[in-house]
């Protein structure tokens, strides 16, 4: 085995400040067929306006579980209202199990009674792993969901059960995507559900294959300035105990990079600031590896502390550095070019270099 070392560093700040997104969102239900609400969201999704705010979209839909009761309601009133009042559409027979509370829920797939008799909502099947960027307010999130209890069911109080992980970028480019990536390499994005019993807990859905990204879809581009430009992501509480990474991805075809290890804790129903990223001037050391073969070695980078940067395998996979010690590729192609960007590394060691035909160190 042939083995070739090669010789030749930014950090995400954590705001202490947090904001709740559903302060003091009542619902009072007036009679047995009208739910009267001050919340609203668009195809069956929550989002923020630019006062974060939730907001009520036009069509959207609450289910009411409680004792001897399981009802459908649609809302009434317009896109962007926070009050309003609730329709209802369908009655259902009650659950078996023995509720001794309301339970009110909006903006998700489903809703299924488990056999250990709690009852379980479910996020749509698309998940979270692809959001979109909305310039009008905070951000299109799909499967952001709210969950409220009363004792009389007459009166319910919205908690949003995801967060809000907010990014702020300055520059001149223009954004057309951006990715966010849990370090731990643990789920962020996927489907999920929560238990009436457990609301505090969010579950990602084993079958329906969670990620530790995020991409954010900015359409047909975000024009960055000198004044910090907000992006949003629904994220689920947790803790992101290795930090994140944040790949901003450009319409000229360039890629911005910024990293962090630092642990950031993301509590529900609150919106996670992080400091203003610079992403304008920006050079990356860049190393090009032609490759045949059905299986890559992938080096290993070093370099100082801030050391940052990913691989593209060629195949329309990419990779953090380091993560990987070897990728098998996904497509049918004999030959591919491998890409490693990166800034302040001083080290690329490859400890295989079967099946490599030809390393560009020009940008390295």
């Amino acid at each position: 085995m042939k083995k070739l070392i090669l010789y030749t560093i930014i950090a995400l700040a954590i705001c202490s400040c947090v904001q709740d997104p559903t302060k003091d969102l009542l619902v009072n239900i007036g009679d047995e067929e009208k739910v009267y609400a001050t919340l609203s969201s668009e195809d069956d999704r929550v989002e923020l306006t630019k006062s974060l705010k939730m907001v009520w979209t036009e069509g959207d839909i609450m289910y009411v579980v409680g004792p001897n009761t399981r009802k459908k309601y649609k809302f009434d009133g317009k896109t962007g209202d926070r009050g309003g009042s609730f329709t209802l559409t369908n009655t259902y027979t009650p659950y078996s199990t023995a509720l001794d509370r309301y339970y009110a829920v909006a903006s998700f797939y489903s809703i299924s009674l488990m056999t250990s008799g709690r009852i379980r909502f479910n996020s749509p099947e698309t998940g979270t792993s692809v959001q979109k960027h909305n310039p009008d307010g905070c951000s299109e999130v799909n499967n952001n969901l709210v969950f409220a209890e009363s004792e009389d069911g007459k009166n319910f109080k919205f908690k949003g059960v995801l967060s809000y992980l907010r990014l702020s970028l300055t520059g001149d480019k223009i954004v057309k995507s951006i990715n966010l990536i849990n370090n731990a390499d643990k789920a962020i994005s996927g489907s999920y559900h929560i238990y009436i019993d457990d609301p505090e807990t969010v579950w990602f859905k084993n079958d329906y294959n969670p990620l530790p990204t995020i991409l954010l879809d900015c359409g047909e581009g975000v024009q960055l300035s000198d004044t910090p430009t907000d992006f949003y992501f629904a994220i689920r509480p947790m803790e992101l105990s290795a930090g994140i990474t944040v790949e901003v991805s450009f319409t000229d075809g360039t890629t911005f990079i910024q990293t962090t290890s630092k642990p950031i804790t993301i509590t529900q129903n609150t919106i996670q600031p992080m400091a203003v990223i610079k992403t304008s001037d920006v050079e990356y050391q860049q190393i090009n590896i032609k490759h045949t073969g059905t299986t890559f070695t992938t080096p290993t980078i070093s370099g100082g502390t801030s050391l940052v940067g990913y691989i593209e395998f060629g195949d329309g996979t990419t990779s953090l550095l380091n993560l990987l010690t070897s990728y098998d590729y996904t497509d049918s192609q004999t030959e591919h070019t491998i890409s490693i960007k990166t800034r302040n590394a001083d080290t690329i060691e490859i400890d295989n270099c079967d099946g490599i035909i030809a390393i560009d160190l020009s940008n390295f």
